[in-house]
């Protein structure tokens, strides 16, 4: 009974959407509520392209590609870039596509995003970084089967697509000390192209 005022209409920004010779889309999307500006970019290609010898490979590689840093910068070098401007670099792996993606305040928006770029286009994928990783991916196999829950979400999964179905296949020890360098240098070579990616920029900034 309690009276219920109609909801006012709801018109969301339209980004404005740019397609560049190369075949990279752009979308832009002022805000100019706050002096930040934030961007991602998504590639084409994730885990479920990933052979099945080596499950885990997207899962390194979105890891390593932030700290294993450019070849201009180690990932620990990037690390206290950032900090000192309170900005962020962040990259990772999935299913379908791989991303990264970047947070900086506006004045700090150009080396920020030179440091995006680096990383975007030169990754160095440092071997000590990639040891890590595999050693984190292999803890979570020693401890996946600690929580019920953990264990009813991997197999009934694989009872909908089939054990060897790309959505449902997991990392294994083999699998994962399978994966080198080479394949993640490999892997970027073969995604990261500019008519594979999407970039979605928002924030304080002149679209021109």
């Amino acid at each position: 009974q309690i009276p219920k005022p109609p909801l006012p209409e709801f018109k969301p920004q339209q980004p404005q959407r740019i397609q560049l010779d190369n075949g990279m889309v752009i979308f832009l999307q002022q805000d100019h509520e706050l002096p930040t500006i934030r961007g991602t970019a998504r590639i084409r290609g994730g885990s479920r392209e990933e052979p099945a010898a080596k499950v885990s490979l997207v899962s390194i590689y979105g890891q390593v590609w932030r700290t294993g840093g450019s070849k201009s910068r180690s990932g620990d070098e990037l690390d206290d870039f950032l900090e000192a401007r309170a900005a962020r670099i962040e990259t990772g792996g999935g299913s379908d596509s791989t991303t990264i993606s970047f947070d900086s305040l506006k004045p700090d928006f150009e080396p920020v995003f030179q440091a995006f770029l680096e990383l975007l286009r030169e990754p160095a994928f440092r071997e000590d970084k990639i040891v890590l990783a595999r050693n984190q991916i292999e803890t979570a196999i020693a401890r996946r089967n600690d929580e019920p829950s953990s264990i009813a979400a991997r197999e009934s999964t694989r009872l909908a697509y089939g054990r060897d179905n790309p959505y449902a296949r997991i990392a294994e020890y083999a699998t994962v000390g399978a994966v080198t360098r080479d394949d993640l240098v490999q892997w970027h070579s073969r995604t990261v192209h500019p008519n594979n990616i999407i970039l979605g920029m928002v924030g304080d900034f002149d679209p021109a």
